[in-house]
């Protein structure tokens, strides 16, 4: 079975078996553990650890890379976004453990428009605060997606990231880039092949997605209740 090497342009994957995590692919057994220790975390003492976070949040980036060169590149950003906030860590006493304190320091010492509108100002620190809901809000679309596939085994997964779509990631883009991304959903491949590439079957996927979904809502609500608490809107552009 594909451990997900595979549609690196056209290259054979190499032997694995279901479920190899490395630092390359995606892999649903990483991300079941990665997200299941920071649900824990939330459960255990009711805060994020960032870094559990991060991990997360970089396992479910490498699934674009399956959708194509065109979303490979377009979602590079959060890379940089996870660059954002590991530089905030450095600066923020506890941070590591709690992210709040993250969120909490910008409410604190970004004034003006730039804690208003969470913009990014590339002459000091980007926002941390905008760089951890765009890493959501790309979060919430991947396992919605993943939800949708298993609940239809015929759906496609052009048209599963298309329903997905307009109740996630579409909130927090502008008018063009929803008609942009939406034609560039009709490119992804089809939904045998998608699978191959993510190294699972119907089967695999239907056992492993409900608890990946289960944890991941369980730390998106915890997300945005620490955005209430610092009275940042959780849908803005």
């Amino acid at each position: 079975m594909s451990n997900g090497y595979a549609g690196r342009e056209g290259q054979a994957a190499p032997p694995a078996t279901e479920g190899t995590k490395d630092d390359e692919t995606f892999s649903f057994l990483a991300l079941g553990e990665k997200s299941s220790k920071c649900a824990k975390t939330i459960a255990d003492g009711q805060k994020i650890n960032t870094k559990e976070f991060l991990a997360t949040v970089k396992e479910i980036r490498k699934v674009f890379d399956h959708f194509g060169s065109v979303f490979s590149m377009a979602f590079s950003d959060i890379d940089t976004k996870v660059e954002t906030i590991q530089l905030r860590l450095k600066e923020t006493d506890g941070a590591e453990d709690d992210m709040f304190l993250i969120l909490k320091w910008e409410e604190t010492y970004v004034a003006g428009g730039a804690k208003k509108n969470m913009i990014d100002d590339e002459k000091k620190q980007p926002s941390v605060t905008r760089a951890i809901n765009r890493m959501c809000h790309v979060v919430e679309l991947i396992y919605v997606l993943f939800e949708r596939l298993v609940d239809d085994k015929s759906l496609e997964v052009s048209k599963g990231l298309k329903k997905a779509y307009p109740d996630t990631l579409a909130k927090i883009h502008g008018w063009f880039i929803q008609k942009t991304v939406g034609m560039a959903f009709s490119a992804v491949p089809a939904r045998d092949k998608f699978l191959k590439l993510l190294g699972v079957d119907e089967a695999k996927l239907a056992e492993v997605v409900p608890d990946i979904v289960k944890h991941m809502k369980q730390i998106d609500n915890h997300i945005q209740r620490d955005f209430e608490k610092v009275k940042v809107e959780w849908n803005f552009q």
